[in-house]
């Protein structure tokens, strides 16, 4: 048995996380069903995994999802700077072709840890996390064009 949050995603339907029964293991799994958006102010993964859940090595198995859209893109964008900057870490898996073509499509797939089954996950999320680089998350000045 899990624990479940629904989540509104439009009129027609629900998003639906359940962390699934914990293993041997330090990895928290959660599944997604239903379309992937946000579109409730509070995130769904705080509200599923308490202020300290992004300093957690968390796997989201998103093979129930039948799509994405925008609220859900930069939901998943998000969470993976707020895992990063807490020390935590994420890696989707199950990752259904019709969204991986929208973040392919949206050049996104770099920037989100994505392992094409459990077993890649569970390596991906054993690595270790390194700090972020402050350059990373800074910009410098802007370049102004001079005519």
């Amino acid at each position: 048995m899990g624990f479940s949050i629904p989540f509104l995603e439009d009129q027609s339907g629900i998003m639906k996380l359940t962390m699934l029964p914990l293993q041997k293991d330090d990895v928290i799994r959660i599944r997604t069903e239903g379309q992937i958006s946000q579109r409730e102010a509070e995130d769904p993964l705080f509200a599923l995994l308490g202020p300290n859940g992004f300093t957690h090595r968390v796997l989201l198995k998103l093979d129930r999802a039948p799509g994405i859209n925008t609220s859900g893109l930069c939901w998943l964008v998000g969470s993976q700077k707020r895992f990063h900057q807490a020390g935590g870490k994420l890696v989707l898996t199950g990752v259904p072709p019709v969204v991986l073509d929208v973040l392919d499509f949206l050049r996104l797939t770099p920037m989100l840890h994505i392992a094409t089954d459990e077993q890649e996950a569970c390596k991906m999320l054993a690595e270790p996390t390194r700090a972020p680089i402050a350059e990373e998350f800074s910009f410098g000045p802007a370049n102004r064009l001079t005519r």
